[in-house]
This record gives structure tokens, C-alpha cells and sequence, in this order.
């Protein structure tokens, strides 16, 4: 009931919905009483279509996000390297944490080494549209597992690829200095990101 009065009040079709509970009002300032709910909408923004046709460029970044299962709006780690970032051409940030990778600053991670889609599942935020992923790789049969990914493997994997709800699947060529695979879009990236669009056109199509 919330989100669709604010979908109406804002007068939008295609947004993002955020919701923020907070700690509410406090007494002494830092013990919760009540909580707050703040349902916030705002443009939602695709990325560039150059994006999924080249790919993009990750920057690594030794870091393990606080709480990393809960979805929070601490972004200040990665704001604090969006400049050194923006400098290396980068899309977004590779946080990796003693030798293994977690998640990009706003996506979740996925590789394909040896034929084999795989992906971390521990401390990690469990994106929808990972799921999502993971579900069509499912029902095609591809093989995939849900494991830890360590440096080198991000590094020496034929395919990589990030998911986010607004930005879907997007095809990662390059990682700092090092090319993934051939250096473009594989073919297990691509038939995933199509099956995505036929899973959007369906749900569209229901609603």
C-alpha cells in the first residue's frame, strides 16, 4: 500500500523504490524506541547500451563491507575510492577480503571458469537479481556453483559478469591491469543475458 501511494504521488512508472528503516525517535539518542519506515522513489537510470556490449572495467579494492548479508546505505568506503576509480576507467569497485572476492560496490559477482558459472555466497549481500541468475542457470541446465572465488580465479576466468536489479547483467572485459578471457563479451554471458530479457518481458507482460 506504501510503495504504489508513492508510485501514484510521484506520478512514475519505471523507478526505484528505496526503503529505509531507521532507528526511530530515542530517548538518549542512540537506543532505538520505535522505528520509522521512509519509502523514497527516484528515476530509475539504465546504464549506457555501450555497456553491455563491450563490457566494462573493475578496480579492485581490499575491503569487506559491514554487516555484508543486510542492505544499507553506508556507501562511504566506496566513495572514498570513486575518484582513484573514476581515474582508472573503472565501473565499479571489486571489493576482495584475504585473498577472496566478495562483490562489486553495487552488484553481486559471477564468473565463469572452466565451463562452470559460479559465484560467492557468503558475505554477501543475496541480490534478487543474482537469484535471478542463478534460477535461469538452473533451468538451462549450465553448470554453476555457489563457492568461494579467490583472486586468481576472478583473474584467470574466461567470463565475469555483475548483477544489480537496475543494471541486470553487465559483462566485465577487464579487471586493473588484467583482460578477462578474449577481452569481450562471452557466449555463456551473452545467452544469460538474454534469458534475463525474456524473464523481464514475461514479468512485464503478467503485470
Amino acid at each position: 500500500m506504501w510503495l504504489q501511494a508513492v508510485i501514484e504521488t510521484n506520478q512514475v512508472q519505471d523507478c526505484v523504490l528505496k526503503l529505509m528503516l531507521t532507528g526511530g525517535e530515542s530517548e538518549d539518542g542512540m537506543t532505538p524506541i520505535s522505528c520509522n519506515i521512509i519509502v523514497m522513489a527516484s528515476e530509475l537510470k539504465r546504464p549506457n547500451p555501450a555497456v553491455y556490449k563491450q563490457g566494462v572495467k573493475l578496480v579492485t579494492m581490499e575491503h569487506l563491507r559491514e554487516s555484508p548479508t543486510a542492505k544499507h546505505f553506508n556507501y562511504s568506503s566506496a566513495a572514498s575510492q570513486i575518484q582513484h576509480m573514476t581515474a582508472q576507467g573503472g565501473y565499479e569497485l571489486l571489493y576482495h577480503h584475504q585473498g577472496l572476492v566478495s562483490e562489486a560496490s553495487r552488484s553481486n559477482i559471477f564468473i565463469v571458469k572452466d565451463g562452470v558459472l559460479r559465484t560467492p555466497r557468503t558475505d554477501i549481500l543475496l541480490g534478487i537479481a543474482r537469484q535471478n541468475v542463478l534460477q535461469l542457470a538452473k533451468e538451462r541446465q549450465l553448470p554453476m556453483q555457489e563457492a568461494p572465488i579467490t583472486m586468481g580465479m576472478c583473474l584467470s576466468a574466461q567470463e565475469v559478469f555483475i548483477t544489480g536489479s537496475s543494471k541486470r547483467i553487465v559483462p566485465v572485459v577487464q579487471i586493473d591491469n588484467t583482460q578477462i578471457g578474449l577481452g569481450r563479451v562471452g557466449q555463456i554471458t551473452q545467452s544469460l543475458m538474454q534469458y534475463y530479457q525474456v524473464l523481464i518481458d514475461a514479468q512485464l507482460n503478467k503485470s
